[in-house]
């Protein structure tokens, strides 16, 4: 449990990756509010998507979901392509942008850099 929210992952082989999805229920543990994707390699990872329903926004679960894969995949090089709304927040965690095609963003986390 991070910032009060629990994360619940889900693991699973796909092919070459592992596929980890990344799951917060509501206070009912009904429905899905926040959910991640995120499909690794022996030492690379790519988060496909975090998205949280629009009602949860600004409560800190995309955080908590992007500190659990910061914290799981923590000795892998970790890559994200976005929107430019969301560049500083991945800044913020610790991720340097890469390059920029359009308006999609591409940044990487590299633990290395982070001790």
């Amino acid at each position: 449990m991070l910032n009060g929210v629990h994360v619940v992952r889900e693991v699973s082989e796909i092919e070459d990756y592992t596929k980890i999805e990344y799951k917060v229920y509501d206070e009912y543990e009904i429905s899905i509010i926040g959910y991640a994707a995120v499909l690794v390699d022996d030492g690379h990872a790519c988060i496909n998507v975090i998205n949280v329903d629009r009602d949860y926004r600004g409560h800190g679960i995309g955080t908590a979901i992007l500190l659990s894969i910061l914290e799981d995949l923590r000795d892998k090089k970790i890559e994200v392509k976005t929107f430019s709304y969301l560049v500083p927040w991945y800044k913020k965690h610790g991720f340097k942008l890469l390059d920029e095609t359009g308006n999609i963003f591409h940044l990487m986390y590299q633990p290395d850099l982070h001790g």
